[in-house]
C-alpha cells in the first residue's frame, strides 16, 4: 500500500475548426405573455430593435403599445448607472494617496 505512482498527463489545445461566418445581424428576443384585454397573447419580444413578433417570427402591429406600457412600468432614474458617492470618496481617497493631479492626472 506504500508504492506511489507518478503519472504525467499531458493536454493538448482544443483544435477548432475556423469557419467564415460573418456576422450581419444579431435579434435579442425574449419571451413574453401580453395581456391583450382577456386574451394573453405570448410573443418574442426584441429589446434592441422595439419590436414584438408572433409565434410564426412576423412583426405584430401593436409592438408600439408593448414597448409603451414597458417604458412605462420600468422607467429607471436618470442617474441609474451613475456610482454612488461612497465610490467617489474612496476613488478621491486613492487619486491623493497615489500623488496623482486631478486636473491633469499627472503625478
Amino acid at each position: 500500500m506504500d508504492e506511489q505512482k507518478h503519472y504525467q498527463y499531458e493536454g493538448h489545445d482544443p483544435v477548432f475548426p475556423k469557419a467564415e461566418v460573418e456576422v450581419t445581424e444579431v435579434d435579442f428576443m425574449t419571451p413574453a405573455l401580453v395581456h391583450l384585454g382577456e386574451n394573453k397573447v405570448p410573443v418574442q419580444i426584441d429589446l434592441v430593435k422595439r419590436k414584438a413578433y408572433d409565434s410564426d417570427g412576423k412583426s405584430v402591429d401593436y409592438s408600439d403599445q408593448i414597448f409603451e406600457y414597458l417604458d412605462r412600468m420600468n422607467t429607471l432614474p436618470e442617474n441609474f448607472f451613475e456610482a454612488s458617492e461612497d465610490i467617489y470618496n474612496r476613488a478621491a481617497q486613492a487619486t491623493e494617496e497615489a500623488g496623482v493631479s486631478e486636473k491633469k492626472g499627472e503625478l
